[in-house]
């Protein structure tokens, strides 16, 4: 239905608490609107291209993913958008799969984006890289894993894991090249009694936060062990068309 806007002029980004105070409640509810009518846009395009899959009997051959390389903050912890921090509205998000092989229903236990690649791989019958992180996650049952996220770019430095009890830590190490410093070196949530991640643990329970950080260190550790195992990434050129396809996009230059 509308939504009634005015259409404010607003900034699409905060770069600072500060600078999100001065959003009136109509310009927040324009944001939430834009965003409404881009979620609106991406079902009407996956509804076109699903359809046309069927048009061209190509619906039970095909194997359809839809994720999403993070969420967005509108203000649940002051700022507005993404990138910088590991909050559950930016890491959790939509993973929906369909095709051959592929049952009716829902997973109870949290999945990461890495499983992506082994589930598809099985899937195709293809055999899995020994490297290769995640599971496949419509194989046989996985034990419970801990959940891992991080972000390292120029506006914020984080990482942040989850294990099986429902607890979340997240660790902000000090750092002077992001725009968008870390307040806190250590927080500690509870998402089972806290799904909104706003009472902070870290401060009021020393031992289970003392437990945390070591988990989450072992983690990142071993994380780091396997970048150093596989090497560095070959450097590659982009041909002008890509360029200017990615420039239009937003994602080359300034």
């Amino acid at each position: 239905a509308p939504p009634g806007c005015t259409r404010p002029q607003v900034p699409l980004s905060t770069p600072s608490a500060a600078a999100a105070e001065a959003y009136t409640p109509a310009m927040r509810a324009h944001i939430r609107h834009l965003y409404e009518a881009a979620l609106r846009y991406t079902d009407e395009r996956l509804g076109r291209l699903l359809a046309l899959l069927e048009e061209l009997d190509l619906a039970r051959s095909t194997l359809i993913v839809v994720t999403s390389d993070h969420g967005e903050e509108f203000f649940e912890h002051g700022l507005l958008q993404h990138g910088h921090t590991l909050y559950e509205e930016l890491v959790r998000i939509p993973l929906l799969l369909a095709g051959p092989g592929i049952e009716a229903g829902s997973l109870a236990q949290p999945a990461m984006l890495v499983d992506v690649v082994p589930t598809l791989l099985a899937r195709l019958g293809l055999p899995r890289p020994e490297h290769l992180q995640g599971v496949d996650l419509c194989g046989p049952r996985w034990p419970a894993r801990a959940v891992w996220s991080e972000v390292d770019s120029r506006f914020a430095r984080k990482y942040a894991l989850r294990t099986p009890d429902g607890l979340k830590t997240i660790q902000g190490p000090e750092t002077q090249r992001n725009q968008r410093p870390n307040a806190r070196a250590w927080e500690l949530y509870d998402l089972g009694r806290d799904p909104g991640e706003q009472t902070d643990l870290a401060e009021s329970t020393a031992e289970r936060l003392a437990a945390a950080r070591a988990e989450l260190e072992r983690h990142r550790a071993t994380l780091e062990s396997l970048g150093r195992a596989l090497g560095a990434a070959a450097e590659g050129e982009l041909d002008a068309e890509t360029l200017a396809a990615l420039e239009a996009l937003g994602y080359v230059g300034e």
